[in-house]
């Protein structure tokens, strides 16, 4: 760790950490790995390649990286142009009400506008200048702009996977589609019965939700589904039967061709890596 790092994140006795990481135009490779933290990575210059749950994306600057506790991570910027990522992790103990509930459902990239790529910029700055600068009353100023941060992607809804091209009308209907089926992700569950539940017409509501999400109603719950089942093969010493059970698929090879389908890899696999990086942070 570069010694401006440390300097940033050195006696602090909240669960915060912020520092920059700076290439220098050197090939930067931080390996797959995971925590208990939520962590914003945004993007100061340059760009970096991020893998976030097996997805792959590529961020540039005035880009933002959400991950959290329990994912599996790793970036990577090659050599030749520098890069400077901002990095910001807390634990969600500092909120102690819980208000980042709404996080749990939200695109790890998210699209910004100009404007929302400006005010996120200013934000994260003034976060490593208060650390930097240790000034009295620094770490209420941090952890207030760590408020703001996070009351910003909720009024600005920036984080939710089916916030592009939707319109007014119609939007809480789609909220309650995704509510209902967070709910009820471990029961078989039809379009067709939570359109019936939320007394909506069932052709409306199929074009609907997936006009505003971008995927069919069977490939969403595909989505939460293997999401829930990636939290219980890091986190849980229950078999691979038990967890397609538990996450509502028809059985362990259902959950195969499912998993494989939306992350690339096994469950099998994922799990060996998961107790890979748990064996790594024992030694």
């Amino acid at each position: 760790m570069a010694d401006f790092e440390k300097e940033l994140h050195e006696g602090m006795e909240m669960p915060v950490e912020v520092f920059i990481r700076d290439t220098s135009g050197r090939e930067l490779n931080v390996e797959e790995h995971w925590h208990d933290c939520i962590e914003f990575q945004f993007i100061l210059e340059g760009k970096a390649e991020q893998t976030i749950n097996a997805k792959r994306y590529i961020t540039a600057e005035g880009e933002l990286a959400l991950i959290l506790g329990g994912d599996i991570h790793a970036t990577r910027c090659r050599p030749g142009q520098r890069t400077r990522i901002m990095v910001l992790k807390f634990m969600p103990s500092l909120f102690e009400s819980g208000g980042y509930y709404f996080l749990n459902k939200r695109e790890a990239v998210p699209a910004l506008s100009k404007g929302q790529r400006e005010f996120l910029a200013a934000l994260f700055n003034g976060i490593v200048q208060e650390m930097k600068e240790k000034r009295e009353g620094y770490e209420l100023m941090i952890k207030g702009n760590i408020f703001l941060l996070m009351g910003y992607l909720q009024r600005e809804k920036i984080l939710e996977p089916y916030r592009r091209g939707r319109r007014q009308a119609g939007v809480g209907d789609v909220e309650g589609i995704l509510r209902f089926m967070e709910e009820n992700y471990d029961q078989d569950i039809s379009l067709k019965e939570v359109a019936d539940s939320l007394h909506m017409n069932y052709s409306y509501t199929s074009r609907y939700f997936k006009k505003m999400t971008g995927r069919n109603f069977k490939e969403y719950l595909d989505f939460i589904r293997v999401s829930e089942a990636n939290r219980m093969l890091a986190e849980s010493r229950k078999s691979i039967t038990e967890i397609s059970i538990c996450c509502g698929f028809n059985g362990p090879q259902a959950m195969n061709r499912v998993y494989g389908k939306v992350t690339g890899i096994s469950p099998s696999d994922m799990r060996r890596l998961c107790q890979g990086i748990e064996s790594g942070k024992a030694m």
